[in-house]
């Protein structure tokens, strides 16, 4: 039986698998990309095509989740915001409600997690969240995450990286892949429902291994390599 995360008990989790549909539909959401921003992504081989492994982006727009799933060379399952599902909605969340109500299926059937906000905090590593994400990762499945906590609504290229994803890289023993989203913020600003034509693209780098360090110094070198690709440019 599954559970209302879409995963089965631990002892046997249910991973997305790269199925015809989801074949079907990604290279329909890669043409559209293309077509309407001009989409390119570079350095997939950095994403392993078997074992577990976390691939961690920055977030600047409610466009990031698509364009980084299009760009995954493997289905992954995404961690985020329980409102994505259309439940508990918060005021201010998105800029029409309809809208997440209208996506709920597709992010259900893609592969999510659901995390309430009160998880998203430090102290709250040990919830639901967490541990349906480390199942994940203990059956050999790919989980894609914004450890920023949420869409960056500062003036700095990356917020503050929650240590969520040092301590799931530290338990399961999976590497971080690091990732950055690059002119979604342009395609899709924040308060908007419309995008626009404008070029998107996303760049994976080297995997960040997790050592015997403390969760503090895995985020360090994890946002480092973050700050790296956005140095670089897009591809």
């Amino acid at each position: 039986m599954e559970t209302r995360l879409g995963l089965r008990p631990p002892s046997a989790p249910q991973l997305p698998g790269d199925t015809w549909d989801y074949r079907t539909v990604r290279a329909l959401v890669r043409a559209a990309l293309w077509f309407l921003f001009g989409f390119r992504s570079a350095g997939q081989e950095f994403c392993p095509q078997l074992g577990p492994a976390i691939v961690a982006a920055n977030h600047r727009s409610w466009l990031d989740p698509v364009v980084l799933a299009a760009a995954l060379p493997r289905r992954a399952v995404f961690l985020g915001a329980e409102e994505l599902l259309g439940r508990r909605l918060t005021p201010g969340f998105v800029p029409w409600d309809p809208l997440i109500r209208a996506i709920a299926p597709l992010v259900r059937w893609y592969g999510f997690i659901p995390v309430r906000r009160t998880e998203l905090v430090p102290v709250a590593y040990t919830g639901a969240g967490f541990r349906a994400a480390l199942q994940v990762l203990e059956a050999g499945g790919l989980l894609a995450l914004f450890p920023e906590g949420g869409v960056n609504r500062t003036d700095q290229p990356l917020a503050p990286l929650r240590r969520g994803v040092a301590a799931l890289s530290l338990r399961a023993g999976a590497p971080v892949v690091p990732a950055w989203v690059y002119g979604t913020d342009r395609a899709l600003p924040l308060g908007s429902v419309v995008p626009r034509p404008r070029r998107v693209s996303v760049r994976f780098g080297t995997p960040v291994p997790p050592r015997a360090e403390s969760e503090d110094a895995l985020l360090t070198r994890i946002r480092h390599a973050l700050l790296e690709l956005y140095a670089a440019g897009p591809p």
